[in-house]
């Protein structure tokens, strides 16, 4: 359409934008291929342009601008940073969350509920895994510790939900932002979390893992969408079923990213973690 880096879009079909959550709503109402003009300013230019809306795309981005373009002052109190200990009253269960040391409270960040495998978590190795991408893409990682050390039940998604309503209760957390992340079973939790809280979950990022038997694929909705970011080995014994679902989420309308992992099952590396990085930031794209 014509849109530059450092444009600022002021208006869709004539009615002003206050901020990109309204744009972005707006966006999600056009109907499909239907031509929008957008109100753009430019300097001391204002631009119209004529833009149809299309489907999300699924490669993982490369670089990508700041969206903060002035550092906001130092808050007037400290947040807490670092590893922290995430317990709730009436939970026996508890997680662990970091939260950058550069994290600032007027800067919206995203959630990102790594499920470990079950049992004890090893807390300085998660540390040390996750706290390049957070600090790098503003995320804060929840990881919530299993009740039993050789499996997660299915009933403890809503201790994972109530872990990840406590953590966006006390950090600013970007909504279009949410995402849960698993390998193998930890990676089913993952689904079983991400799809039994489409209000809250905006990406599911399983590795070698899939949901839940009998789960249905859920038809997108363009306001609280959903987007796949799928870790794939060739010979994994669930690839032609991980297949199989890809094919069904592409019919839901749901974008799914392929990572290759080679040949045999394996987590993400901290290389590819970096990438998985890049594509959460780009989750709040309109």
């Amino acid at each position: 359409a014509g849109i530059l880096i450092g444009d600022r879009i002021t208006a869709l079909d004539g009615q002003a934008m206050a901020d990109a959550a309204a744009l972005r709503l707006a966006v999600a109402n056009l109907e499909p291929k239907a031509e929008a003009a957008l109100t753009v300013v430019r300097g001391t230019e204002t631009l119209a342009l004529k833009v149809k809306p299309g489907k999300l795309p699924t490669e993982i981005p490369g670089e990508l601008t700041t969206a903060i373009a002035e550092p906001p002052p130092p808050p007037a109190e400290a947040p807490t940073t670092g590893l922290l200990e995430i317990k709730l009253p009436e939970e026996t269960s508890t997680s662990v969350a970091y939260v950058p040391t550069n994290y600032h409270p007027a800067i919206p960040h995203g959630l990102l509920v790594i499920v470990p495998q079950p049992g004890v978590l090893d807390r300085a190795a998660f540390e040390a895994r996750w706290k390049p991408v957070c600090e790098q893409f503003g995320l804060i990682a929840l990881a919530p510790i299993s009740a039993k050390p050789d499996k997660w039940e299915p009933t403890e998604a809503a201790f994972i939900r109530k872990s990840l309503d406590s953590v966006s209760e006390q950090f600013t957390i970007d909504p279009t932002r949410i995402a849960t992340y698993g390998y193998q079973s930890g990676g089913g939790m993952a689904w079983l979390v991400g799809l039994s809280n489409l209000d809250r979950v905006r990406a599911i990022c399983p590795i070698d893992a899939l949901p839940p038997a009998r789960t249905a694929a859920p038809q997108n909705d363009p306001v609280n969408r959903l987007a796949v970011f799928w870790g794939v080995a060739e010979k994994s014994p669930s690839a032609a079923a991980t297949k199989a679902l890809i094919d069904r989420l592409n019919g839901a309308q749901i974008p799914v990213t392929q990572l290759p992992l080679g040949e045999q099952p394996r987590d993400l590396s901290s290389a590819e973690i970096l990438e998985l990085g890049r594509w959460l930031d780009a989750l709040d794209r309109i």
